[in-house]
């Protein structure tokens, strides 16, 4: 499919714009090269708040 759905092109214009102007004419080639690093970070506050905890009936769960 080769789409640009997360809008890679103006993410990269925007950060690199002397680069840009070297390959936006040739965007659709260079694109599906492009290698993507994604870094998650998260923090779980309350683990099992939302949830009734595993391996345990839920009649025998205290509700707080």
């Amino acid at each position: 499919m080769k789409a640009d759905i997360f809008g890679f092109a103006e993410e990269f214009h925007r950060k690199y714009p002397k680069q840009w102007n070297q390959v936006k004419d040739q965007w659709d080639g260079v694109y599906p090269k492009v290698e993507v690093t994604i870094d998650i970070k998260a923090h779980i506050r309350s683990p099992g708040a939302a949830t009734l905890p595993a391996g345990i009936p839920e009649q025998e769960v205290k509700q707080e």
